[in-house]
């Protein structure tokens, strides 16, 4: 136990004995002042004095015996404390709390005592200020204290707050990217790695829900924080964070749990009924009435919480689910889209979705979410080619795709369809293209804010599209290339930005392992990832022309040589590698991360080969010598290395 903090805590130290022992010179007196004070700061215990004697007796030194005991009586007291702390509803065991912390804070220096004080603290529902001000006073106590007590920090100096939780933010991050970033063989994409409960079980977003507990001021603030992260940023994965973290405070059942704190917000009614349409892969009337009633409740919201909201539609996970939706009615439903109640809420959703950075990064809000061009010209022109792949498929049932009638089932998709997705570069404005595409059909004229975000939301269902056709038996390579065209020109490059280039590199991945595993295939493996066209749109005009937009890109290139480098062709393996060399590439912050990769792409590439040259004997015997003469000279004998897990995807 160090003399400092015991003096500073009022308690004889190592000055009280010095000043004693400096009043006389006698040895006799010298004596009698150390007894005295062995006396008066001893523990007053008769069992513990009898026991010290004996002790001391064997050579056992006071100081172990006393830190020992201070430890074992900490201890006792530490929990006498977190029983008083339950019933702190009793008058009498609050003012307890009080006279404990009181008598006992300003030991907290003291490594023996501090356990008793910081329990003391977590105790109290309310601190006096001049504890709060101690405590942020000493930045170790202000480390040690437990999260309940920061909380009362954080309400009063919101800098700390933001401070505590911008590294976990920042981490929850960095975790979901390094899923973006993994190039070995997985079963499961960024969408289906994870389930709705294990998201918001994930121990960052435990870690935000537990910090800003049941007090909503400081759930606002950090709702401020990643809505200005996902500002700066535009990154999805900040849209996730905030839908999770609000499912997470929404399951927690402990008393004044972070629950308390987002009931307000009117994101938790959203967050709530999106959640258990991802749960339940589907929607319910009652789901939709629910989401009809938020949108017109948005009318009165202010600018700060239709953001919030838009962000909550924003989520990948959330994205990702809708589209499904929308091409599984497109697919099986014979009813016209826009009659579909469902369907128009989930357009709509999509919509707000896409809108989420526009409406965060500015002060003003869309006019109107989807117009109804939308659904009179792209979705029913998009409808009839999804109609077209139904009745192909069965027609190839019956063996009847041969026919006349099935070649004739191959339709481009027209201008009503590119003029939605394609990135266009005209100088006329979105109106009056629209107008002269339609040919002088009365088409209202709009505003370029509305058609880019119809864009995005006829972008999206196409991906979805794309991608759903990818895993099936018998792929027609020649019905997939009509769609794939359209990829790498889709509004904002969105194909080619993360998650969506995971969810279409995976899907192709799928596609030839599928192909691989099945005995007659219509696609064989080799023909689907050597295919020129295929090649040139995926490789060439998606991935190799858009590394600079994305992060991402150069990691779903790895994981397509990784993966299937016995299927493509050696030429075009080597020419990828060649030219996402991180040399190559430029300078990005994950080099390191990067180059790893890279290297282990590599290797499984080119094994590494070693020269193994088998030694001569040490002991050669008179006939064995003649023999060793009469022999040809050895040559090294190669061995190729080959990484035990080299074997084929």
């Amino acid at each position: 136990m160090s003399a400092g903090p015991l003096e500073e805590a009022g308690l004889a130290g190592p000055s009280n004995i010095r000043a004693a022992l400096g009043r006389t010179k006698k040895a006799h007196t010298l004596i009698n002042a150390v007894k005295k004070f062995q006396t008066d700061n001893s523990i007053k215990n008769n069992s513990v004095s009898s026991a010290l004697k004996m002790l001391d007796m064997i050579g056992v030194k006071r100081a172990d015996c006393y830190d020992q005991m201070i430890s074992s009586m900490s201890e006792k007291v530490v929990g006498q404390i977190k029983e008083i702390g339950k019933d702190q509803d009793n008058v009498k065991s609050k003012k307890l709390l009080e006279k404990q912390l009181n008598k006992s804070f300003k030991t907290y220096k003291l490594p023996q005592f501090r356990p008793a004080v910081l329990e003391a603290l977590t105790q109290m529902d309310e601190l006096p200020q001049s504890y709060i001000d101690k405590i942020v006073a000493d930045p170790e106590l202000y480390a040690d204290v437990s999260i309940k007590v920061k909380r009362q920090i954080w309400i009063q100096q919101e800098d700390l707050f933001v401070e505590a939780v911008k590294p976990v933010i920042a981490a929850y991050i960095a975790a979901k990217r390094a899923v973006l970033c993994s190039i070995d063989p997985c079963p499961t994409n960024f969408f289906s790695s994870e389930t709705t409960k294990s998201r918001r079980q994930f121990e960052h977003v435990q870690e935000l829900m537990h910090m800003f507990g049941k007090y909503p001021m400081l759930y606002e603030k950090m709702s401020d924080l990643i809505r200005e992260a996902y500002r700066l940023t535009a990154d999805p994965l900040y849209c996730s964070l905030k839908l999770e973290v609000i499912m997470a405070a929404h399951e927690c059942t402990t008393e004044h749990s972070g629950r308390d704190a987002c009931l307000s917000d009117p994101c938790h009614s959203l967050a709530w009924v999106l959640d258990i349409c991802l749960r339940d892969k589907h929607i319910e009337p009652a789901q939709i009435a629910r989401i009809k009633n938020l949108f017109e409740s948005m009318k009165r919201m202010s600018h700060e919480k239709v953001g919030d909201l838009a962000m909550v539609t924003a989520d990948p996970h959330v994205v990702h689910f809708l589209c499904t939706m929308a091409i599984k009615l497109l697919r099986d439903h014979r009813h016209i889209p826009r009659e579909q109640g469902g369907f128009v809420l989930i357009i709509r959703l999509l919509t707000l979705g896409s809108y989420a950075h526009h409406i965060v990064s500015c002060d003003s809000l869309p006019p109107q979410m989807v117009e109804v061009i939308f659904f009179t010209k792209f979705l029913p022109a998009f409808g009839c080619l999804i109609a077209e792949d139904v009745m192909r498929l069965e027609l190839a049932k019956h063996e009847k795709l041969e026919t006349a009638e099935a070649m004739d089932l191959y339709s481009e998709p027209n201008d009503a369809i590119t003029v939605f997705l394609k990135y266009l570069k005209t100088k006329k404005p979105y109106y009056s293209f629209f107008r002269d595409t339609f040919h002088g059909n009365k088409v209202p004229v709009f505003s370029p804010c509305n058609i880019h975000r119809s864009d995005m939301a006829a972008a999206l269902l196409w991906i979805h599209y794309v991608a759903d056709l990818m895993p099936r038996r018998g792929l027609e390579l020649r019905g997939l290339l009509r769609f794939m065209r359209l990829l790498p020109i889709l509004k904002e490059q969105t194909a080619c930005r993360s998650p969506w280039s995971h969810l279409f590199m995976h899907r192709i991945l799928t596609a030839c392992q599928s192909a691989r595993a099945c005995a007659v295939e219509r696609v064989r493996v080799e023909t689907l990832v050597n295919d020129p066209e295929l090649i040139a749109i995926v490789i060439d005009q998606m991935f190799l022309a858009h590394l600079k937009i994305d992060l991402y890109l150069k990691y779903q290139l790895l994981r397509l040589v990784n993966q299937t480098h016995r299927s493509l062709h050696p030429n075009i393996s080597q020419a990828i590698m060649e030219h996402i060399a991180p040399g190559s590439i430029g300078d990005c912050a994950d080099i390191d991360r990067y180059t790893f990769e890279y290297d282990r792409a590599t290797e499984k590439l080119h094994p590494k080969t070693e020269e193994v040259v088998m030694p001569p004997p040490k002991l050669l015997t008179q006939g064995s010598r003649k023999l060793m003469t009469s022999m040809t000279p050895m040559t090294p004998m190669r061995v190729e290395m080959t990484p035990a897990h080299n074997f084929d995807y």
